[in-house]
């Protein structure tokens, strides 16, 4: 049986003013009817003054099944406005594992829903006034690859990861590509990687996709890597660059969380280091091994 690392947090609200050297805690947010065990938190997203906020291990559709939390600011006061939940959830899917929100929608992982075999994975899809619009399964899902264990989100195209599908060898990594028309959701593209855990996390801006792969090859063969894909057309994904650190050691796990807004790229392993101007960090053309 093959698991993988959980981290458990809490939330803090903080307020970084423009002219501030500081971080400023504006609020902390708990859930209205959390218990122990909930893990509330361990997943968050952010856009304007909505919050979202997973809690994977919630018991709301049975034990450990997960729900996720949507706060809202307004006048610097935050307040909890709605539980999500799966319209057809089960014990041990882990809902709200991760998630993320863009404008009016918000999709949230289950990484451990079953519906294409044990530990398969799954991840749904909600609207304002979080209406259900649709549950999104990998095309060639199987036991354990864990589905949804990272999305990411940007307008009408998704990205959800399963770190540990097999396509590239036992526990090498996959990431999937939905894309949305009219309402309907439609799977696009399969990226795959070169080593383990190819899509521990994921990043999504415009046509610009950044995966981690925490054991994946850099300096060092289980160093850790980040991919940065690019869409060119509607439909056509191609990597661009493959990042390392040039200090890296074995199981850094570079890449194990990464981000991306417009052309910044940030990744984190034990050491962190922020990398900016992605433009210039990925070659122009075609892939090459790079470090910065």
């Amino acid at each position: 049986m093959r698991y993988l690392p959980v981290l458990c947090v809490l939330v803090v609200v903080c307020v970084l003013p423009a002219w501030a050297l500081t971080v400023e805690q504006e609020a902390k947010l708990l859930p209205a009817d959390g218990i122990s065990h909930d893990r509330f938190g361990r997943s968050v997203t952010l856009y304007g003054d909505w919050a979202i906020i997973g809690a994977y291990l919630d018991n709301d559709n049975g034990w450990d099944s997960g729900s996720a939390y949507h706060f809202v600011r307004t006048n610097g006061v935050w307040t909890e406005r709605y539980e999500l939940v799966a319209f057809d959830g089960t014990p041990d899917d882990a809902f709200g594992w991760s998630l993320d929100l863009d404008g009016n929608t918000v999709i949230v992982g289950a990484s451990r829903d079953d519906d294409n075999g044990y530990q398969s994975g799954s991840a749904y899809v909600f609207t304002r006034a979080w209406t259900p619009q649709a549950k999104l399964l990998a095309s060639d899902g199987a036991d354990q690859d864990f589905f949804g264990y990272d999305v990411a989100l940007a307008g009408d195209t998704a990205m959800i990861s399963a770190p540990l599908d097999d396509d590239n060898g036992a526990g090498s990594g996959s990431v999937y590509v939905f894309t949305r028309t009219n309402g309907v959701w439609t799977e696009q593209a399969k990226l795959t990687g070169p080593g383990f855990y190819f899509g521990r996390s994921a990043a999504l801006s415009s046509n610009i996709a950044l995966i981690g792969e925490q054991n994946g090859p850099g300096i060092n063969p289980l160093s850790g890597a980040a991919h940065i894909f690019v869409r060119t057309g509607t439909t056509q994904w191609s990597e661009r660059a493959h990042l390392y650190a040039a200090d890296g050691w074995e199981y850094d796990r570079y890449g194990f969380s990464v981000s991306l807004s417009g052309d910044t790229v940030n990744r984190q392993s034990g050491r962190p280091r922020e990398w900016r101007s992605l433009l210039a960090l990925s070659y122009a053309a075609g892939m090459a091994g790079g470090t910065v």
